[in-house]
C-alpha cells in the first residue's frame, strides 16, 4: 500500500519524486524537475536578480505536485483493495 502522505511529502520536497513512489505518471517525474531547472537558468539570466519567478514557481508546482499526488496515492490503495477484494471473493465462492 502507497502512503498517500509520503507521496505528497516527497513532491513537495522534489516535486516529481513522489511519482516515482506511486510508480505513476513517470514521465511527468522527469518533466516537473526539468521545468524547474529551466526556470531557474532563465532567472539567472534575468536583468532583474530579484524576479522572484523561480521560487514562486517551485512553491506552487510543489504544492500542487503534492496535492495531486497525495490522491493519486489514495487512487492506487483504492483500486488495489478492490482488486483484492474481486479475488478473495472468487476465491472463496459463497454456497
Amino acid at each position: 500500500m502507497k502512503k498517500p502522505i509520503l507521496s505528497a511529502l516527497f513532491n513537495m520536497i522534489l516535486p516529481g519524486i513522489g511519482y516515482f513512489y506511486n510508480g505513476q505518471r513517470i514521465i511527468l517525474g522527469l518533466l516537473i524537475p526539468g521545468f524547474l531547472v529551466i526556470i531557474n537558468f532563465a532567472q539567472s539570466k534575468s536583468n532583474n536578480p530579484n524576479f522572484p519567478t523561480a521560487i514562486t514557481s517551485y512553491i506552487f508546482i510543489g504544492l500542487i505536485s503534492a496535492i495531486d499526488g497525495y490522491f493519486e496515492a489514495k487512487k492506487i490503495n483504492n483500486t488495489r483493495s478492490q482488486i483484492l477484494n474481486m479475488l478473495k471473493n472468487n476465491k472463496n465462492p459463497t454456497s
